[in-house]
């Protein structure tokens, strides 16, 4: 409490010491009246006090806030010291004192802005402790001048200063030359802090820091450049930072404020020089003490003003935000840039990094996940970490993946114009996903059907090269064996040798059937796709449930169509048998609209939530895909399992008529 207390006496003191100093001044007459207000301290004073007593208020401990309270409190003392000098009302003594406070006043002022608060600013810590040498430096310079100007004696005309302490005579040259050479250094290395602070600080510091880098920015450009009037309006603005980035700064987005800031300077530099050549060029025009030519240069401005503003906001925000001012040309760039990419994968990565390029982010990714968990990912830029922005990509209602995307350096989140351009880049970058994620699968299913065709045909060789062929050659060192036999009269033994020859033919008949088995189902040429899904697997499989065979009048079948049919089939009741303990399965053909549609449900015990498809359903999977149809696994109504496979005909597999 005595801390708080004692924030707010000083406070209030510098309050009134600069109040009473404005009054002063104003009240003395124009031609004896000092240029106070060439420097910024009559509001640069009491603003720094009371956004300091706010603060200190709250966190009676924050060091930059004491730092800002002793700054805000020499600017008053300085506003009263020349408001006292310059009053001829007032005593000499008085006066004298006064010229004194003004002479040292000013330093603390300026110098904890300038040099010491940019060195503990947010944290009251140096950067690092390397830095504690320009701490030391910084405040010896800020002790040094402020009783060097103290004690200087050219105060009082060369005699003593008014606390009657020791002047410090030729000291005084040498400490004004230390000033002049130390404070570029000070200033240089308070830059240089604020900057190593910013390049290692998280999101809310950056914040922080940009907040009062900015504020000082603007105070000492306008501090060289502006009239008195802009220069003290402009003053409020290092202590206004400091207040915003202490309590507020995530409430507040400091890029759309130097967005603002950019575009007043360049509105207000072309109007001036619309207004300089207009008034110039009437009167040129004019001649005499017409108000003609500033009459036509106001209409000038007035002209300029506002396609002006338009042009420079553009292109302000075109530097600052990239094309996020104008979404459709953003959008209609992107779409150009997508159609002229190779290949999906290409166009996914043309994605992330015009994104990145159109909306001035550090980062963007897009990630692709396919139906069997593989993600394709492409990214541009910056990684984006966990505090970036994820929006889903929605494509027919499926969400195939997400758009990431990094905030701007010294923010901690994304704008609302951001937002709103992103999630129509989403909206539009589904489709981009949603073809990367066919071209993935369609990949991914090749690689597997070739794979498959490679074991298919291993297995084949395997079965002719150490089944069939050894048991055809059998056969025949039989037969040889037997007309040997023949030959030589033993038509008893011969006999017995054919007879072991034939039954080597049989074998071997057997195993090709097992072989053509394999192919194709016999099954299907001798009764059809229905009878052979009623008579053979696991529907005649005795002991087993009921399984009921549902068809319309099916139209002719391609081969290939009803050889996927039918280990739909067989696979589904199989998988229902095997894991669901079902009391009755149900098997629906339907031939409609160019397709055949394979339906099989069953009243067992469902899916579990941990489901993952196995070899038999991934096989099922590619040959449907490999007809250009598909294959889903879903809860039946009413419980259990669904195995649902789309089959296009291949006289109408392609578009339908209505496309």
């Amino acid at each position: 409490m005595i801390r708080r207390h004692t924030a707010a006496l000083l406070g209030l003191l510098a309050v009134a010491a600069a109040a009473a100093g404005v009054t002063l001044h104003l009240g003395t007459p124009a031609a004896a009246r000092a240029p106070l207000f060439d420097t910024p301290e009559a509001t640069y004073g009491p603003a720094a006090a009371v956004v300091a007593v706010l603060l200190l208020w709250r966190r009676p401990a924050n060091r930059p806030a004491w730092l800002l309270l002793g700054s805000g409190l020499a600017a008053a003392g300085y506003v009263a010291g020349r408001a006292l000098a310059a009053h001829p009302g007032v005593p000499a003594a008085l006066a004298g004192a006064g010229g004194w406070l003004a002479r040292w006043t000013w330093a603390p002022a300026y110098l904890i802005v300038v040099g010491l608060l940019p060195l503990l600013w947010p944290d009251g810590r140096p950067p690092s402790p390397r830095w504690r040498p320009a701490v030391a430096l910084t405040a010896a310079l800020l002790v040094t001048v402020t009783v060097g100007a103290a004690l200087d004696p050219a105060v009082a005309g060369g005699r003593a200063n008014p606390l009657g302490m020791p002047a410090l005579g030729a000291v005084v040259p040498a400490l004004r030359v230390a000033f002049a050479v130390l404070t570029p250094l000070v200033v240089l290395l308070a830059v240089a802090a604020l900057v190593v602070r910013f390049r290692r600080a998280g999101a809310a510091q950056r914040r922080q820091i940009a907040w009062f880098g900015y504020a000082v920015a603007l105070t000492a450009a306008v501090s060289f450049a502006g009239p008195w009037q802009l220069r003290l309006a402009v003053a409020v603005a290092v202590p206004v930072a400091v207040g915003v980035a202490v309590t507020r700064h995530r409430l507040y987005d400091i890029d759309a404020l130097v967005s603002r800031t950019l575009l007043g300077v360049v509105v207000l530099a072309v109007l001036a020089l619309v207004y300089a050549a207009a008034a110039g060029w009437a009167g040129a025009l004019v001649t005499g003490g017409s108000r003609v030519p500033g009459f036509l240069a106001a209409v000038a401005v007035a002209l300029v003003f506002a396609p002006v503003r338009d042009r420079a906001r553009r292109a302000v925000n075109r530097l600052l935000f990239g094309a996020r001012a104008d979404p459709y040309r953003l959008l209609t760039g992107i779409a150009d840039r997508l159609q002229g990419a190779p290949a999906p994968a290409a166009a996914l990565r043309v994605l992330a990094a015009e994104t990145a390029a159109g909306l001035r982010l550090p980062g963007v990714a897009v990630d692709v996940v396919g139906a069997d968990g593989r993600t394709v990912s492409a990214a541009a830029g910056s990684p984006v970490g966990p505090d970036g922005v994820r929006l889903p990509l929605v494509w027919l209602g499926e969400t195939i993946g997400e758009l990431r995307a990094a905030p701007r350096r010294g923010t901690d989140r994304l704008d609302l114009a951001d937002d709103a351009v992103l999630r129509e880049l989403a909206r539009q970058g589904a489709a981009v996903a949603y073809a990367v994620r066919l071209a993935a699968e369609l990949q991914h299913s090749r690689e597997r059907l070739v794979g498959a065709r490679e074991e298919e045909r291993r297995r084949l060789r395997r079965d002719l090269h150490d089944g069939l062929g050894p048991q055809l050659s059998a056969v025949v060192m039989t037969l040889d064996a037997a007309a040997a036999v023949a030959g030589r009269g033993h038509a008893e033994r011969a006999a017995g040798l054919v007879a072991q020859a034939r039954d080597q033919a049989g074998a071997a008949v057997q195993d090709v059937r097992r072989v053509v088995r394999g192919l194709r189902p016999p099954a299907l040429d001798e009764l059809g796709l229905v009878d052979a899904i009623r008579t053979t697997g696991p529907a005649a499989a005795p002991g087993g449930p009921a399984v009921t065979v549902e068809a319309d009048a099916l139209p002719e079948l391609p081969a290939a169509v009803e050889v996927a049919a039918y280990h739909v089939v067989q696979e589904a009741v199989t998988n229902a048998v095997r894991h669901a303990a079902p009391g009755a399965v149900t098997v629906r053909l339907t031939g409609a609209a160019g397709e055949l549609l394979v339906e099989v449900t069953d009243d067992g015990a469902g899916l579990p939530a941990d489901r993952a498809d196995g070899v038999g359903l991934r096989s099922l999977r590619d040959r449907a895909a490999e007809l250009g149809g598909e294959l889903t696994v879903g809860p039946a109504p009413g419980g259990g399992t669904r195995v649902a496979a789309r089959l296009p005909l291949p006289d109408q597999a392609g578009w339908p008529d209505d496309h």
